[in-house]
């Protein structure tokens, strides 16, 4: 019997906690949050990427360092959380030292773009090679945005754009040729170098009720939030947010396929009060950031898509599936 990765979680792995009463939000979130001073609290979250998975293998390895870490902080931010440090688990085939230099050199850039530290981990042999970061946050006690409060009403919005690190798995796949080198580059770097929104994520804790980062594709991770906030969703296919690149490489019904189904953005998405719009749309342009509302919170369960006024089909696969 096929078993989804969510559903293993949910089955083997969620009521595992004994006795920690630090433990105020476990298994189910982005990430965990951990009782700490009496301002702050913790928030940890771990994630392991392996080679023909999450990467090829003869990828840079300064670029396997940088996502390795990237999408870490992603999942962090999706909390509203400061990151502070990561621990490092690394299985690696052998020890070329000319990879590691470079993977370490890698890591080290985006440590210091962040201002993060390494503090421990582990290093073994293994027959493929596959990273494993655990990275911890802050954030102050009772303002960790989790994916279990939207309410019906609320506005639902993404920052960014969708579907661009989908196209550029495309293209590095071989499946599509870029059309120009400038479009290539773009996509290549959407996929390769993802923003986790730290700054405007930490800027909205107190207004967004709801939020998840879009690594697995939109129709998937919005999904997590409706499931764990037991309500439904209305989406306008019309407000996708969708890249000129994007656009001018696959064409506007593939780049809003994409921008559904396709994982890797690691963008956000959270739902908010509508009262709540006019300081979101100023905050967003402060930073110069994207931010679009693409539909809202529902009664019920489930999610319902529009375009133009009329009910639009989506896709049966609604993201990535590891199972």
């Amino acid at each position: 019997m096929r078993i989804s990765e969510f559903d293993l979680i949910r089955h083997y792995f969620s009521d595992l906690s004994y006795g920690a009463a630090t433990v105020i939000t476990g298994v189910g979130d982005d990430a965990a949050i951990i009782g700490g001073d009496c301002d702050t609290n913790q928030v940890v979250t771990v994630d392991t990427l392996n080679a023909g998975v999450h990467f090829f293998a003869d990828d840079k390895p300064e670029d396997i360092a940088r996502k390795a870490v990237l999408v870490n902080l992603s999942d962090l931010a999706a909390m509203g959380a400061e990151p502070q440090w990561i621990t490092l688990s690394l299985t690696l085939p052998d020890a070329d030292q000319g990879w590691i230099k470079r993977f370490s050199q890698g890591l080290r850039s985006v440590l210091k773009d962040y201002r993060i530290s390494l503090v421990g981990g582990d290093t073994c042999r293994g027959e493929h090679l596959s990273i494993s970061i655990q990275a911890s946050g802050k954030v102050p006690v009772g303002q960790a945005v989790l994916r279990s409060a939207a309410k019906p009403g609320e506005k639902i919005y993404v920052t960014g754009f969708l579907g661009d690190a989908g196209a550029g798995l495309m293209i590095r796949q071989g499946k599509i040729k870029a059309l120009h080198p400038e479009t290539g580059d773009y996509l290549m770097h959407r996929l390769y170098a993802p923003s986790p929104r730290i700054s405007f994520a930490m800027s909205i804790r107190n207004m967004a009720s709801a939020g998840i980062d879009v690594s697995d594709g939109l129709l998937a991770d919005l999904g997590h939030i409706l499931e764990a906030s037991h309500v439904g969703a209305e989406l306008d296919i019309g407000q996708l947010p969708l890249s000129k690149p994007l656009l001018a490489q696959m064409g506007l019904d593939q780049a809003r396929n994409l921008a559904m189904t396709a994982g890797e953005d690691y963008e956000l998405c959270f739902t908010a009060p509508a009262q709540a719009s006019e300081k979101i749309r100023l905050l967003a342009e402060a930073q110069r950031l994207p931010v679009r509302c693409i539909g809202q919170i529902t009664t019920g369960s489930g999610l319902v898509a529009s375009l133009d006024g009329q009910t639009f089909c989506l896709p049966e696969q609604g993201g990535y599936r590891h199972f």
